[in-house]
């Protein structure tokens, strides 16, 4: 990600913690969980786009952005990258955009 937003330029109004880590651990593993703080104007409704496998439905509330996708019942991979898009208007109109990813392991 790794892109700068000026908080005044977007209007956040709302602030929550975001924690990502493994999806699948087995006991006695050792995990990592990345722990972030997310800002967001919530009058304000991101663009949420999925470029990877079965949309099923994208949702937007409160400004956050939820995409549900169909896992491939038949996959020869252990794991899948999705991948998509994320996108908000400055209070100028300016739309800024910015990539995502997820990796889910396959059971």
């Amino acid at each position: 990600m790794g892109s700068r937003f000026c908080g005044a330029e977007f209007g956040f109004d709302k602030i929550l913690s975001v924690a990502n880590g493994n999806d699948v651990a087995s006991a006695g593993d050792t995990i990592e969980i990345a722990v972030t703080v997310a800002a967001f104007n919530s009058m304000k409704n991101p663009v949420v786009t999925c470029e990877t496998g079965k949309v099923i439905e994208t949702s937007l509330a409160d400004g956050i952005g939820k995409v549900k996708v169909i896992v491939p019942k038949s996959t020869s991979n252990r794991t899948l990258t999705y991948k998509g898009t994320i996108s908000m208007k400055n209070k100028s109109g300016v739309v800024k955009t910015i990539p995502w990813t997820k990796e889910v392991y396959i059971k």
